[in-house]
């Protein structure tokens, strides 16, 4: 090992001289300072917002890996080096590190195309935008029979080398300990002290995996998953757990992307998983597959915040798991907790596009729809974008500029499904039906993802029986019955099902609800008490109905106080409709994010109700507003025919 502190640029080879800059280099720096703002204002607001968290004594050291170059002529031993390394530093709870995607992400937002290794005032340049103090770069060649790992640390700001690391390897099984002893070697260069080191140090072998292949197949999905590309970082995880059977890290990155993509079993078993083999992992594993199983094992969304909170509090500046909290707070309904924490991810990782993504949603959450459209702009100019947040966006957007040609084209597979409830919900049945039974059709190539298709396929049937479409809904229904289902696609089948009158169907899906132990949590806070309702309402009982409906309060999927409302319609109490929609009429993002189409259908209930009551001027403009989001509706549907008989 050797250590050269105090070195400057003149000794390194890099050329310090910086380009200069293009004119689209300088578009996209002002793009950049604009998420920079957005991203920063948040980061204050995190601290003043969190009552678990205390704000950190000191900033931890940021460092970001540029890239770990790979001379070997072994082509899987790059990824896993830096992959490794990666995972290693991560355990210090006194440095926040970024890996590569960031690098990647960061070159793109800037206008750099990050190709292999950067050049020094390029990866400066990047690294000073993302606010990481230092930057590093790695190599591993062969020197005779062994390994030589290395590491060179620079400061971002100045350019001068810190630290100049190497350790060797006599064999390929060992490379894993040189890289242990590296990242030791990095964190203490970095100011971490011997004591600090040994506490939060745990070998790869125990903290990931021993199996170097599998090591390269995460390395592989982690880069993947950083650049938005999930359905190939799916693909690369599974490769690493079919090498390696225990790899915890592999588990919880799986059941984070089964999460996004709705196949809410597989999910579940990922992360139950990632909990049962974390057996000799280091406190930050433990503390994420945890809360990685609370999230989609139990649907135990207060717990996992409270594992991850608790853990924050000695990793204040560890990203990946204030992204995780962001979701749990999301899923919560506690949007303002999940926009603070999603915007104190950005304050440090601007490029994040997790991040970004939850600040997006929180913000639809919060009815800031202003402040989530110039996001998405900025984050689109940066070369970022979410098609199915820019869905949703669209819709809610919609009285202003009509949703036309919205198209799934090369999306991923969470996108697809958000895109399809939007078509659903603007009156595109066809195309909204077509787009779900592409994301179903994905099964047919990864059995893992059935769960997914029962969910595409129950929701799809939910959608066309808010509208009356019970025929087409109970076809979907017996195509979606042979699949593993969770609670999400279990509520959808058997809401479907009960408004369409097959209230045998509906009780075999309450039964489903109600198994296991514990039961999901938001199955037992909303979907049984929504369901039970349902179904005593279609069974002739609709005071019954109300009752159970009563003790429901912040319902997340909007299902509840829409069911109270269609009960009254149909009990001639219009005045009570109104009183059951406002709450819903007056919180739109909430309501678009639990089910576009109840979103869209209020607006068509409160001119049914209006005009029931004998107000015939706001019948009309309630029927107005539903036409103004349906204005590309398929032709001859029901719904435009009878919002038009009324408006006119």
């Amino acid at each position: 090992m050797t250590t050269d502190a105090g070195y400057g640029l003149e000794n390194t080879g890099w050329e310090i001289e910086e380009a200069r800059e293009s004119t689209g280099s300088r578009k996209a720096s002002w793009v950049l300072v604009g998420l920079l703002l957005v991203a920063v204002a948040g980061f204050g607001v995190w601290y003043r917002n969190s009552r678990k968290i205390a704000p950190p004594a000191d900033v931890p050291t940021s460092l970001l890996l540029v890239s770990m170059t790979n001379h070997t002529g072994d082509s899987t031993l790059g990824g896993l080096f830096g992959s490794g390394v990666l995972l290693d530093l991560q355990q210090s709870p006194h440095l926040s590190v970024r890996g590569q995607g960031s690098v990647i992400l960061g070159g793109k937002a800037l206008g750099i195309t990050v190709d292999g290794e950067p050049s020094m005032g390029d990866a400066r340049r990047i690294a000073r935008a993302a606010g990481a103090a230092n930057i590093a770069f790695g190599d591993i060649r062969m020197e005779q029979s062994s390994y030589a790992l290395s590491i060179r640390i620079y400061d971002a700001a100045s350019g001068s080398r810190l630290a100049d690391l190497t350790e060797t390897a006599s064999s390929r099984e060992q490379i894993g300990g040189a890289i242990d002893r590296l990242a030791a070697e990095v964190r203490s260069n970095l100011g971490e002290t011997g004591d600090s080191i040994g506490r939060d140090s745990v070998p790869l072998s125990r903290e990931a995996t021993s199996n170097l292949d599998a090591l390269q197949a995460y390395a592989t999905g982690d880069t993947l998953k950083g650049s938005g590309q999930m359905d190939d970082a799916m693909f690369a995880f599974q490769r690493a757990i079919a090498l390696d059977s225990r790899f915890t890290q592999a588990y919880i990155e799986l059941a984070d992307i089964y999460r996004q993509q709705h196949a809410e079993v597989a999910a579940a078993k990922a992360a139950t998983n990632a909990q049962d083999y974390t057996a000799g992992a280091g406190e930050r594993t433990q503390a994420l597959a945890q809360a990685s199983y609370a999230l989609n094992a139990q649907g135990d969304y207060a717990q996992a915040i409270n594992a991850l909170q608790q853990f924050g509090g000695r990793y204040p500046a560890d990203v990946e798991a204030h992204i995780q909290l962001a979701v749990a707070q999301r899923q919560a309904g506690r949007y303002a907790d999940s926009l603070a924490t999603a915007q104190s991810v950005l304050a440090q990782a601007p490029y994040n596009m997790a991040a970004r993504i939850d600040a997006e949603l929180a913000m639809i959450g919060l009815d800031q729809t202003d402040a989530a459209n110039q996001m998405e702009q900025q984050s689109s100019a940066a070369g970022q974008t979410h098609p199915g947040v820019a869905a949703i966006l669209n819709l809610l957007n919609a009285s202003s500029a009509p949703i036309l040609n919205l198209s799934a084209d090369g999306a991923q597979i969470a996108a697809k499904a958000d895109i399809a409830g939007v078509l659903d919900a603007a009156g595109q049945l066809n195309a909204g039906l077509a787009t779900w039974r592409d994301v179903a059709g994905h099964v047919t190539a990864v059995p893992e993802l059935g769960s997914a298709t029962g969910y595409a396929l129950a929701r799809a049937a939910l959608d066309r029986a808010l509208t009356g479409d019970c025929t087409t809904a109970k076809g979907l229904l017996q195509e979606s019955s042979p699949q593993p289902a969770g609670a999400d696609a279990n509520f959808a089948a058997g809401m479907a099902s009960v408004l369409c009158m097959d209230i045998e169907g509906a009780k075999r899906n309450l039964a489903d609800l109600s198994k296991g132990t514990p039961v999901f949590v938001g199955a037992k806070s909303f979907y049984i008490p929504d369901l039970a309702a349902a179904i005593e309402w279609k069974s002739g009982n609709a005071s019954g109905a109300l009752a159970k409906l009563q003790g429901i309060k912040d319902d997340p999927t909007a299902m509840g106080p829409y069911l109270k409302a269609l009960i009254h319609l149909a009990s001639n109490q219009p005045l009570s409709v109104l009183e059951d929609l406002q709450p819903l009429q007056q919180h739109k993002g909430v309501v678009v994010l639990g089910n576009p189409m109840i979103y869209s259908l209020v607006e068509f209930q409160m001119g049914r109700a209006y005009a029931a009551s004998g107000d015939a001027r706001n019948a009309t403009t309630s029927y107005k507003n539903f036409l103004a989001s349906w204005v590309n509706a398929d032709p001859g549907n029901s719904l435009v025919a009878e919002a038009q008989a009324h408006s006119n």
